[in-house]
């Protein structure tokens, strides 16, 4: 009788183990089932005649940043001659830097999927101070910082802007994404790299001469404007520019042994 009393109480106990897993198992269930529920109402109401001008202007205020950020990593990538973050060999003006490509026989010129890292990486550090700033009215959003991917493609410069954001006023929340908005900005910098590379490829050939008239050629079929200014007695800045009305300008340093590299006019 005693282990029919034992055997009793241990069926008990596994029968309350069920019982306790199914009511949890239904309770998740339901709130499960009542969030997607909840969600679907939320973008109803999101898309209500009263609500969507406001988000509509909310999101073009975030697409407006978005193109913001992505010129001024372009301004900031050219002045920097393809860097956001301070390499090892730079000429610094303390409040920036200038990069050297080629510095006494070292050939440091960074290759374009760097340069396209580096207008990545600023994005998404400075897109937030931004977006900070928007004009949302009464309701509240929030954001997770953005993921960047470059491409530098000839005449242009493409920026897919990974960034989830929601949305939400009182007890309603919608979610949208920002990366099917890629953002495109019109660019020479594919070309002007070209050049750059024409420059420092041929001090691997001769660090001692340049032939500036192969260079003037190369630079009037790019459409580009050069220029270069004499910092030091063996310190050359080099200024590639787009020739148009909105020039942008791409700047990089050339440090030579025993002196400013000769110009041939061949």
């Amino acid at each position: 009788m005693k282990e029919k009393g034992r055997l009793n109480r241990a069926q008990v106990s596994i029968f309350i183990i069920f019982a306790i897993i199914i009511v949890v198992v239904a309770g998740l269930a339901y709130v499960i089932s009542r969030n997607a529920s909840q969600s679907k109402v939320d973008n109803e109401f999101f898309k209500s005649a009263a609500i969507k001008p406001s988000i509509d202007k909310i999101k073009s205020n975030l697409e407006d940043c978005m193109k913001k950020t992505a010129k001024d990593a372009l301004f900031t990538i050219g002045i920097q001659g393809g860097y956001y973050k301070e390499p090892k060999e730079v000429y610094s003006f303390g409040w920036m830097f200038i990069p050297y490509y080629y510095k006494e026989d070292l050939f440091l010129m960074p290759a374009k999927d760097e340069i396209e890292s580096e207008l990545s990486n600023y994005v998404d550090d400075k897109l937030t101070f931004c977006l900070d700033n928007i004009d949302i009215g009464d309701f509240k959003l929030d954001y997770k910082k953005s993921k960047t991917k470059t491409i530098i493609n000839p005449g242009q410069i493409i920026f897919n802007i990974d960034i989830p954001v929601s949305l939400s006023k009182e007890d309603k929340l919608t979610k949208f994404e920002l990366k099917d908005a890629p953002v495109s900005q019109d660019s020479k910098l594919f070309e002007i790299l070209e050049v750059a590379k024409y420059i420092n490829d041929a001090n691997k050939n001769n660090p001692r001469s340049l032939c500036i008239s192969c260079l003037s050629q190369i630079i009037e079929e790019k459409n580009l404007i050069f220029d270069t200014i004499e910092l030091d007695d063996n310190i050359r800045l080099y200024v590639l520019t787009e020739n148009n009305d909105s020039p942008y300008s791409f700047e990089f340093l050339e440090k030579y042994k025993g002196g400013i590299v000769n110009v041939k006019p061949q």
